[in-house]
């Protein structure tokens, strides 16, 4: 019986040394961490987004929790209610990107926080009292977050810049969604 649990813990070890941060093993021999973004990729890359059910607060639900997106170039756009990349004005609620920064539709507002949290209170709190009409990526660090409200104020996103341009075009961020449940 001990030869088996070595066997399996072995086998473990070996699986998890051979992928790479984000725990899949057919990216084994990806570069991991912000290597691997350095390198345009042929196609969007999204994480399936995490679903959750935790309250956060100020009525809202966490739709989708810490979903990391990659968009290949300026053609492409983060749709904020699905968690996605899609091509260029096909999103209803979207993030799109150009060089320099970020857009998204005129009748959303947005909010850059000061420090590294951000909740869908605090962004409700921000842009009623300090709303950003513009989204540089030189404003956005990569601990500061910033946020954007729906239209009908039902949807928030909160975003992360992970990686902007730099060495190639590709633009990668981080985002949870929460939608108003009362």
């Amino acid at each position: 019986m001990p030869t088996a649990t070595v066997a399996v813990l072995i086998a473990g070890a070996t699986a998890y040394s051979l992928s790479d941060s984000t725990g899949d093993p057919s990216n084994a021999d990806a570069p991991s961490g912000r290597d691997r973004s350095s390198a345009p990729p042929s196609r969007p890359h999204s994480s399936p987004p995490s679903k959750s059910t935790a309250s956060p607060g100020a009525g809202y639900q966490q739709v989708y929790a810490d979903t990391e997106l990659t968009s290949p170039d300026p053609s492409y756009e983060f749709d904020l209610r699905s968690g996605t990349v899609a091509p260029e004005s096909t999103a209803a609620w979207y993030l799109a990107r150009t060089a320099d920064d970020f857009g998204f539709p005129d009748d959303s507002d947005a909010y850059i926080a000061y420090d590294d949290t951000l909740s869908p209170g605090g962004c409700e709190e921000g842009i009623d009292g300090e709303p950003v009409t513009t989204l540089d990526f030189d404003d956005l660090e990569e601990w500061r977050p910033f946020c954007i409200r729906s239209a009908n104020g039902k949807d928030i996103a909160i975003v992360r810049l992970i990686d902007a341009p730099t060495a190639s075009e590709s633009v990668t961020v981080s985002v949870r969604y929460y939608r108003k449940t009362t």
